[in-house]
């Protein structure tokens, strides 16, 4: 399946843990904080 240059990704990074809320949720803000720091 084909999919528009513009909406695939640039880049890929893993991490070995996701930053999570104290209700455990994915602290989505946090991974943003990571790279426009």
């Amino acid at each position: 399946e084909r999919i528009a240059h513009y909406k695939a990704p640039k880049s890929v990074d893993f991490v070995e843990e996701l930053p999570k809320t104290g209700s455990g949720k994915i602290y989505k803000k946090g991974l943003k904080d990571r790279y426009w720091a």
